[in-house]
């Protein structure tokens, strides 16, 4: 085909140059003597009198010579093909010998560890783990990351190790509600772990948590100093009610304490909570299985600090009666909400004594039939009374 005929007929000069051989599309192919006329006619133009005539053609204006090299090379399928980002933690080999960037005698000096506790801090949760895997120094500088000072295990199965190096980063809140902590699956590779007393947790939620092995929740208990609100809804303390419960005294600052259907609780556990908890303002130990000695003990060494209580539920509905009544309000006094459901033994002498508390906002007596339902209206007080 010649140069008149692919003007007149409108063959595009990309469509002439796409049939070359590569070395005819090189800029030394002018350096070509000689070449192969069973592979190009006489009537093909090489690549520079194309270019010439490709600068005063107007049709291929919009043609340079990068775009010509482009459609000539075909994509790389390894990268073209690929969904972005899914190499994003990927390990990448080199073969440049290893330089340690944070090393003195690469820079002048010691990078300062502060300095690089900032820099992880601006990471999330996944990509500071995936920093804190590929050196020792990114692992201790991360492991002190304020990142850490929140963690959410909601519902989720963890190991016992994993667990020990959460706390030991200087947690303060966390929430294991519903999580199951197992033991490590591989005793030969066991990681040698511990926990670093004391903890810094200030809120912790264990509420439903399992735990495989329940000397690591005496454990955990045991390092908690600083708690200010505590949950452990639905555990079965067992034969370490005593331990956990003198564990839990230890946090006298603490001020909230669900309880409520924990099993194992008896006088000698809830009197160690109530003389170390001197600030503790809300108390919930609702089915907890509480005996009648257990609810005399509670009610009679609570402080008066004590606004919020529910004692709904005892074992066997008889062990809360008027007697612990009249010891609960002269010990608190400052009761705003109080929940008595459940307890068949209250009777309208105990509803009067209650009726006394200054500060009493809400009342709930359900199913509590001693108290005949005409006594409820009573207008001594206004006061806000649930009775089914």
């Amino acid at each position: 085909m010649s140069s008149s005929q692919s003007q007149d007929g409108g063959t595009s000069a990309l469509a002439t140059v796409s049939v070359l051989p590569d070395f005819a599309l090189t800029p030394e192919s002018s350096q070509h003597s000689i070449i192969d006329k069973n592979c190009i006619s006489d009537a093909v133009v090489t690549l520079l009198n194309e270019r010439k005539r490709q600068r005063n053609d107007e049709d291929a204006s919009d043609c340079d010579d990068s775009g010509m090299s482009r459609i000539c090379m075909k994509p790389d399928i390894l990268s073209f093909y690929r969904t972005p980002g899914a190499f994003k933690f990927c390990r990448r080999n080199s073969n440049e010998p290893a330089i340690d960037y944070f090393h003195s005698s690469n820079r002048g000096a010691p990078l300062p560890e502060n300095v690089v506790i900032e820099i992880l801090s601006f990471l999330n949760k996944r990509d500071l783990c995936n920093a804190m895997a590929s050196c020792r120094l990114l692992y201790m500088a991360g492991s002190r990351c304020r990142n850490w000072e929140y963690m959410d295990l909601f519902n989720r199965t963890v190991f016992n190790h994993s667990l020990i190096c959460f706390l030991n980063r200087r947690l303060k809140v966390m929430r294991m509600a519903d999580t199951n902590v197992e033991n490590w699956p591989y005793r030969s590779s066991s990681p040698c772990v511990a926990l670093h007393y004391p903890l810094l947790l200030t809120h912790l939620d264990l509420s439903r948590a399992v735990f495989s092995e329940k000397s690591l929740l005496t454990a955990i208990m045991r390092g908690c100093t600083s708690l200010q609100a505590l949950s452990m809804e639905g555990h079965n303390l067992g034969a370490d009610a005593v331990a956990i419960c003198s564990s839990i005294g230890q946090n006298h600052g603490l001020t909230r304490l669900d309880l409520s259907m924990t099993v194992g609780l008896d006088a000698v556990s809830v009197r160690l909570i109530c003389h170390g908890c001197t600030k503790i303002q809300h108390l919930n130990l609702s089915w907890s299985g509480l005996d009648q000695e257990t609810v005399l003990t509670v009610c009679s060494n609570l402080p008066d600090t004590v606004t919020r209580l529910n004692l709904a539920g005892s074992l066997n509905k008889s062990s809360l009666g008027d007697e612990a009544v009249e010891i609960l309000v002269a010990s608190c006094g400052n009761l705003k909400e109080l929940d008595l459901s459940d307890n068949v033994n209250i009777t309208e002498r105990g509803l009067l004594i209650i009726n006394s508390l200054p500060n009493l906002e809400s009342l709930s007596l359900n199913r509590c039939y001693g108290i005949p339902p005409m006594n409820f209206l009573t207008p001594a007080k206004k006061t806000e009374t649930q009775a089914d």
